[in-house]
């Protein structure tokens, strides 16, 4: 875009360029990430939405949607190994016994969560699990 800008004086504007980024199309990114283990060795992963309708929780359970769907990105990324991707369609997942022990095995597990708005998605929440 180009922008004119003139203060108190001045005769002629001043030009200047800027590039959008589209941050404002971007849903806000979900919070209170967390990975409860369980007895099996498995984690539950859960997360809460945030909204661009509005922040105040007047049930007690949640931001209104503010988007089309409810969408996650979920990548789980070991320290060794392949990163996994899954697309969800609610605020939390397994990570399963078997591959949270093989994983861990290498080191830290970096977990991360986007919220998946029109076009875009929010960035990131992250959370690091270690053995």
């Amino acid at each position: 875009m180009r922008l004119l800008a003139s203060g108190l004086g001045d005769s002629m504007p001043v030009a200047a360029n800027a590039t959008g980024i589209g941050a404002a199309l971007r849903p806000p990114p979900p919070v209170q990430l967390a990975a409860r283990r369980r007895e099996d060795g498995g984690y539950d992963l859960s997360w809460c939405r945030s909204s661009r309708l509005g922040w105040a929780w007047l049930d007690g359970a949640g931001a209104p949607l503010g988007e089309a769907d409810e969408r996650y990105r979920l990548e789980i990324v070991p320290a060794l190994g392949p990163a996994r991707t899954v697309e969800l369609a609610s605020p939390g997942n397994l990570y399963e016994a078997a591959l949270a022990a093989v994983d861990l095995a290498g080191g830290p597990v970096l977990i991360r969560v986007a919220q998946l708005g029109a076009g875009v998605a929010s960035y990131a929440s992250e959370l690091i699990l270690q053995s």
